[in-house]
């Protein structure tokens, strides 16, 4: 039977070498008398380590985000996108990302989505968040839309709402601002309102949300036919 079975390599072969050590000695015509045993501090301690088996440790998941961000289609209805984001998406990220647009793989998913806020150079900023209220800084040109394209200028004024209460849940109000105050833009009904909320821009409901309220009702299951020849 092989005693040094399930020893250290290192082990065996320190053995080994002190087997041929002995019969050297003993070849050169000493007893084994003769031999001194060596402490156990003169031989290094990797010889009587024990081999340990290491087990890497699983790596934590990294949590992943999503950023919504409310776009236009072609029938001037809304559409939620989930953007994916490196970390939990700021109320800053998502204005910035409201002002770029979507992106080639949102616009491939979804056909025909844009933002309105494209082109109108608003650079759109945080400015405060108290009491539930939000409060958003642009720049002029979203003022001079409440003339002559007050429909574009309320569809601003509903990706902003509606991706801020999305975004943070805690916001029930948004007032965009410039260098002159509030701005102004149609409400529910014909008299302008300077402040937006969910209710105000029509309730941040989908296009896809929408066409589901519309569908017909399913129709009512059968009755049930009663079995052949009557009650006994």
């Amino acid at each position: 039977m092989n005693r040094h079975l399930g020893q250290s390599p290192i082990r065996q072969a320190a053995l080994g070498l002190a087997v041929l050590g002995v019969t050297t000695w003993l070849h050169a015509g000493c007893s084994i008398s003769d031999i001194q045993a060596s402490p156990i501090e003169d031989y290094p301690p990797e010889l009587f380590a024990t081999q340990t088996t290491t087990t890497a440790e699983p790596q934590p998941e990294l949590q992943r985000y999503e950023m919504p961000l409310y776009f236009i289609d072609d029938e001037a209805a809304l559409v939620l996108v989930e953007r994916p984001w490196p970390d939990e998406p700021t109320m800053q990220n998502a204005l910035d990302a409201l002002s770029g647009g979507p992106t080639e793989d949102e616009r491939a998913e979804n056909q025909g989505i844009r933002s309105e806020m494209v082109g109108l150079d608003l650079v759109p900023r945080v400015e405060s968040f108290s009491n539930g209220e939000l409060r958003i800084r642009v720049g002029p040109r979203l003022r001079e839309m409440g003339t002559d394209k007050a429909d574009r200028l309320k569809l601003v004024v509903t990706q902003f709402t509606c991706t801020s209460v999305a975004v943070n849940a805690d916001v029930v109000r948004v007032r965009l601002v410039d260098e002159e105050g509030s701005i102004p833009f149609s409400g529910p009904t014909t008299t302008p309102i300077d402040v937006s909320s969910v209710d105000a821009v029509g309730g941040c409901q989908t296009a896809e949300e929408l066409a589901a309220q519309q569908l017909p009702p399913p129709p009512p299951a059968p009755a049930p036919t009663p079995p052949l020849g009557g009650p006994r």
